[in-house]
């Protein structure tokens, strides 16, 4: 059994770009899963694109997105810390990790305060 809510953690990333500052950001992020990790690519407080480090895209090698003006991109992130099935014997225990990413549908308000707001599994402990 995957057991992902034990095992992993999934981060779920809204990247959008700041007219005012000419510049990519992370709006707002959300996570769930016990797994003690965090984002790759920063979070949406001290370390966004405007606060931090600047973002120009984000993603690994070659595959790295960029939202444009008046968008966002949903980017995924998916880890998983496997267990070998006789403990360590053979393999230690690894954590694999995933991406993706998806551009939001069209006609969405971008504002503050509407999108990402108000649910219960910000990435407070990571």
């Amino acid at each position: 059994m995957i057991d992902l809510a034990d095992n992993g953690r999934v981060i779920l990333t809204s990247l959008e770009y700041d007219t005012t500052e000419a510049k990519q950001f992370i709006h707002w992020q959300r996570c769930v899963g016990d797994l003690d990790k965090s984002s790759d690519y920063g979070n949406d407080t001290t370390n966004n694109g405007l606060n931090g480090d600047e973002i120009t895209a984000i993603g690994n090698g070659t595959q790295k997105v960029s939202a444009a003006e008046d968008s966002a991109v949903m980017f995924a992130e998916v880890f998983y810390k496997h267990k070998g099935l006789f403990g360590t014997l053979f393999i230690d225990d690894i954590t694999m990790k995933r991406e993706a990413a998806f551009i939001i549908r069209d006609d969405r308000n971008l504002d503050p305060g509407i999108t990402g707001t108000g649910g219960t599994s910000a990435c407070s402990n990571s």
